[in-house]
C-alpha cells in the first residue's frame, strides 16, 4: 500500500518520468495484478520515451505473459534488442520466448548462447539455457553442466535449485535430487510468490 502511493506520489511530482512510469506499470502487474491500469503504464511510459529498452522489455514480457499478446510481444522483444543489443536480460527473455512461444530452437540456442556471452555471471540465463538444453535438445550431460554452473553462481536461486532437482530425479540421482528438493522448499518464500514452483517441488 506503501509503495503504491509512493509511485502515484513520485508521478504527481514529474508525471513525464518514464522510468518511474515503468516502475510502476511494474509494480501493477507484479504486485497488485492489476493489468489493465499497468498495460495503460507501459503505453505511457512509451510514449513519454519510445526509446527506453528496459520498458520496451518489459512490456514485452508482460504481452506475453499477462496478454498472451505473442506478435506485440515478439515486436517489443526486437525493439529492446535494437535499442540495447548488449542487454543480456532482454537478450535472455527473448530466448525464453523463442522457445515456449514460437518454438524456434535455433534461434532460441543463439539467444541463450548471446546471453550468456554477454554476461556470464547470470544465473538466471544459465538456468533457464539448461532447462532448454534438457527438454529441447535432449543434451543431458551440458544440461548438468549448466544447472551446477547456475548454482555456483547463485547457491540460493529458488527456482535452479527445484529445476536442477527434477532434473536429478529424472536422471536417478536421487539422493542429491532429495537434498536439492529439500533446500528448494526453503528457499521458496514467501509462498505466494513462488506457487507455481512450490507446486513443482509437490510434484516431485
Amino acid at each position: 500500500d506503501r509503495a503504491g502511493e509512493m509511485y502515484e506520489r513520485a508521478l504527481e511530482f514529474d508525471p513525464e518520468n518514464a522510468d518511474h512510469t515503468g516502475n510502476y506499470a511494474l509494480f501493477l502487474t507484479n504486485q497488485r495484478k492489476d493489468y489493465d491500469r499497468a498495460e495503460a503504464m507501459y503505453e505511457r511510459a512509451l510514449e513519454l520515451d519510445p526509446e527506453d529498452a528496459d520498458n520496451t522489455g518489459n512490456y514485452g514480457l508482460f504481452l506475453t505473459n499477462q496478454r498472451k499478446d505473442y506478435d506485440r510481444a515478439e515486436a517489443m522483444f526486437e525493439r529492446a534488442l535494437e535499442l540495447d543489443p548488449e542487454n543480456a536480460d532482454h537478450t535472455g527473455n527473448y530466448a525464453v520466448f523463442l522457445t515456449n512461444q514460437r518454438k524456434d530452437y535455433d534461434r532460441a540456442e543463439a539467444m541463450f548462447e548471446r546471453a550468456l556471452a554477454l554476461d556470464p555471471e547470470n544465473a538466471h540465463h544459465t538456468g533457464n539455457y539448461a532447462v532448454f538444453l534438457c527438454d529441447q535438445r535432449k543434451n543431458q550431460e551440458k544440461a548438468e553442466a549448466m544447472y551446477d554452473q547456475a548454482l555456483k553462481l547463485d547457491p540460493e536461486h529458488p527456482n535452479n535449485t527445484g529445476n536442477f532437482s527434477g532434473f536429478l530425479f529424472a536422471n536417478g540421482e536421487t539422493d542429491r535430487a532429495m537434498s536439492l528438493l529439500e533446500k528448494a522448499f526453503e528457499l521458496a518464500k514467501p509462498p505466494e510468490e513462488y506457487q507455481d514452483l512450490i507446486l513443482e517441488l509437490l510434484f516431485y
